[in-house]
């Protein structure tokens, strides 16, 4: 009788394994599970990692050109002042008075910076007191202020201690004060002092002074890199013309325009050429300014005048703000010449009129072809408070979200991105504020690092033209409507007066600086990869990779797991093949 043969296959057979009460090997069962579980797993959580929805973040600041707050986004809104007048004696004692017991006059043998000091020397036998020399200085506001100064004591100084004083300031008050050493000679050493100021005694003297015995006849001490330090608000927007000549309007006798062959500070300035002969005025450029409350003011500007100029003084002036006085002024010297100097004057703003102009004129013109250059100008005040949460803050941000919305800046990120991935209702709008200056952050997400940054340089640059733009067009179209009418030729004198009037306001108006939003471009920030397998994308050749759109990075990945684990069941779950054999030999007959 022919028997069957239970027989596994030819690859079960090489493999050596055998059967087990005619199921596989539960050893061979769990190696292969487990190693196509760990295989899923591993491999799983890579795909995931690089696959994943997370997008790149970017961040960009801009301002809105309120009263004083405009000059934020050109990195000048607020600035660091030292209010003393010619204070380190490079070329002259201009501004500083003799003093009634000392002598004191302009040396290059000693300078602590710069080129020269003032050298007070002791030439009577009996002193009235020890004032060393002195200058007129004017406070913003009220409030704490330092003021300092840098002395030197030669080897024979026999005087009592050295020290910078204000004097003058009705209800003022001495917080602190740093003496000299007298026993300290031959180097430079600092003096200060602190003083409470209040608002009825902010004018007033500077003054350098030996506190004590004055010392012998013929003796001398040196002074230089006298201070005032103050942060103050400039209300100027492009004062340093770094953003050609936005803001700025062209005088009636000048031509104006950026140069980029000097400037006092960052990289440009503006030039004035002198291109007419009879002109109405000396006019060399100007600004309209809007003040934010009534107070003191200085108002101040680097002049540059070249060799060959021949025209009178260059000085800074504040006009048509009703009820301003003029407080203190220094004009500039035609005669100072291939060198910055500094002109400025002090006012007064009464609160009935705040707005008017900011004009650059010269006292006397030059000759026709005759240039002057202008950079950093200043219109400062004191900080003022908080203005996170008041209502211009709310009603400036209402202002910048119908922008985020507008037509025009949508189209300029799209056009940047090359494809629709701006989603106003994304962008993530925070107020923010730097010692009283209001701006906005406006974040922004992307695919790739360079793709959130394009976005949001588009979205800032786009706002900040559209801001501008829109006042602009609106009242131009207006203009243009009322002078056609005039055009006309029936039309009642009445009726002409009117449209006549509103032509001039309105040119008035679309010369002034459009209440829009400045951007400020270095404040835009990409977000570097963070994660390890980021970080390994992004040094390999070639740009950043594109994240997926969540929906199909999610499908993808399931896709992927459910196909491991489908191979790997089918791996684990495979049986041995068996097959019946025939023996042909026979037992029996």
């Amino acid at each position: 009788m022919t028997q069957p043969s239970l027989e596994l296959d030819g690859v079960d057979r090489a493999t050596g394994r055998e059967p087990l009460n005619g199921k596989p090997s539960s050893s061979w069962f769990r190696s292969v599970y487990f190693g196509s579980l760990v295989t899923v797993v591993v491999f799983g959580a890579i795909v995931f990692t690089l696959i994943r929805t997370d997008e790149f973040n970017s961040s960009g600041n801009i301002s809105p050109t309120t009263p004083g707050n405009g000059a934020a986004a050109t990195g000048k809104g607020l600035v660091k002042l030292n209010l003393v007048d010619n204070s380190s004696f490079d070329s002259n004692l201009a501004t500083w008075l003799k003093p009634p017991g000392l002598t004191i006059a302009h040396s290059t043998a000693r300078a602590h910076e710069g080129q020269g000091s003032l050298v007070a020397k002791r030439t009577r036998t009996s002193s009235p007191d020890g004032n060393a020399g002195s200058t007129y200085l004017i406070f913003p506001a009220a409030g704490k202020y330092r003021v300092e100064a840098w002395v030197y004591l030669p080897g024979d100084y026999d005087g009592s201690r050295p020290a910078v004083y204000l004097e003058g300031y009705a209800g003022s008050r001495l917080l602190a004060q740093q003496l000299g050493d007298p026993s300290l000679r031959g180097q430079w050493q600092r003096v200060w002092s602190e003083y409470r100021l209040v608002s009825k005694g902010l004018a007033g003297s500077l003054v350098l002074r030996v506190s004590g015995g004055l010392p012998s006849v013929g003796k001398v001490l040196y002074w230089d890199d006298v201070a005032a330090p103050i942060v103050a608000r400039n209300f100027v927007v492009n004062p340093g013309f770094e953003n050609g000549l936005s803001f700025w309007a062209d005088p009636p006798s000048f031509t104006v325009q950026q140069s980029n062959d000097r400037a006092a500070s960052g990289a440009a300035s503006m030039v004035s050429v002198r291109d007419r002969k009879t002109p109405p005025d000396a006019n060399t450029g100007h600004t309209f300014l809007a003040l934010s409350k009534a107070g003191t003011y200085r108002v101040e500007a680097s002049v540059y005048l070249p060799e060959d100029y021949n025209g009178g003084q260059p000085v800074v002036y504040l006009e048509s703000y009703e009820g301003s006085q003029i407080l203190a002024q220094r004009m500039g010297d035609p005669s100072r010449k291939g060198k910055w100097q500094r002109v400025w004057t002090d006012y007064s703003i009464a609160a009935g009129d705040l707005e008017g102009a900011l004009v650059l004129r010269v006292i006397g013109l030059p000759s026709l072809g005759k240039v002057i250059y202008w950079d950093d100008v200043f219109v400062t005040a004191p900080r003022f408070k908080s203005v996170v949460g008041s209502a211009t803050a709310r009603r400036e941000s209402a202002r910048l979200a119908a922008l985020l919305t507008d037509y025009e800046v949508r189209l300029g990120v799209f056009l940047a991105l090359g494809r629709d991935a701006y989603r106003p209702d994304r962008v993530r709008v925070t107020p923010s504020e730097d010692k009283g200056v209001l701006s906005f952050d406006l974040g922004v997400s992307g695919r790739t690092p360079e793709e959130a940054r394009r976005m949001v340089e588009a979205l800032v640059s786009g706002v900040e033209y559209r801001s501008i733009q829109s006042g602009a067009e609106r009242g131009t179209a207006a203009r243009e409507t009322a002078q056609k009418e005039l055009a006309a030729t029936e039309i009642s004198v009445h009726r002409r007066s009117h449209l006549e009037q509103q032509v001039a306001n309105l040119t008035s108006f679309l010369s002034a600086p459009a209440p829009g939003f400045l951007g400020t471009p270095a404040a835009a920030s990409t977000s570097r990869p963070a994660r390890p397998a980021d970080r390994f994308v992004d040094a390999l050749p070639g740009p950043f990779p594109p994240r997926p759109a969540p929906l199909r990075a999610g499908l993808a990945a399931l896709l992927t797991v459910l196909g491991l684990l489908a191979t790997a069941g089918i791996l684990a779950g495979a049986r041995p093949r068996w097959y019946v054999r025939l023996d042909t030999a026979s037992s029996g007959g």
